[in-house]
């Protein structure tokens, strides 16, 4: 195994599914790839983060799993209760559990490292991305243009912020301070209307065919 870890990172390509791990190693030296296979053919990993447990956890969207990688390359899969969950984004929450997106069940997911799975239904919304904010709730952006962000408590109380919006939010990170959320698309008026609902705090940047907005949370 490698000595230090660089990065773990998903390969989507059909027909295999893996995980593979970048290993630091001295300058000029020879990098080294470990590329597992996942247990289950076609279950298209979406998102991976670091867990509590020292492992890492990943989502696969077409398997409706959540997955399990530890620094042996051991890999555990768990199902997600709800038939076509369809698991995106994950993070590691304040709580200690790991945390997902169900963008196909409308419903916010909790798994413990020992496995044990819980749901969180949050009405009609379909969660894509999610991370764990500042305040140690979970901040989650949708898909089909329905909100600007849902917020999370550990204990499952939902709050959804700003109405319908002209294009989807899709990526979400989370610093000591902020939560950045990327808006796809074109910067029209409507976009700057949407940045201007995200929580107090708001500033914007115009990288070439999409807006940013920042937002304290």
């Amino acid at each position: 195994m490698c000595p230090f870890v660089k990065a773990w990172h998903l390969i989507k390509r059909a027909p295999l599914v893996l995980l593979f791990l970048i290993c630091a190693v001295p300058a000029g030296a020879q990098q080294n790839f470990l590329i597992y296979p996942l247990p289950t053919a076609n279950s298209a990993p979406q998102a991976i983060t670091p867990g509590p447990d020292g492992a890492m956890w990943f989502s696969e969207q077409n398997s409706n799993q959540i997955g399990r990688i530890d620094n042996t390359g051991a890999i555990t899969e768990y199902p997600v209760p709800t038939p076509g969950g369809k698991p995106l984004g994950i993070t590691s929450g304040s709580d200690g559990a790991l945390w997902f997106a169900e963008n196909g069940a409308s419903k916010i997911g909790r798994i413990t490292t020992s496995g044990i799975v819980s749901e969180f239904p949050i009405g009609a919304l379909t969660p894509f991305w999610i991370v764990t904010g500042s305040d140690g709730n979970l901040w989650f952006t949708t898909t089909f243009k329905q909100i600007t962000l849902g917020k999370l408590t550990v204990s499952g109380a939902e709050t959804s912020y700003g109405g319908p919006v002209s294009s989807d939010l899709c990526g979400l990170a989370a610093g000591s301070r902020r939560a950045r959320t990327a808006l796809y698309g074109d910067p029209t008026a409507a976009a700057l209307q949407l940045c201007a609902s995200i929580p107090p705090g708001i500033s914007r940047t115009p990288p070439p065919g999409r807006w940013v907005c920042f937002a304290a949370i």
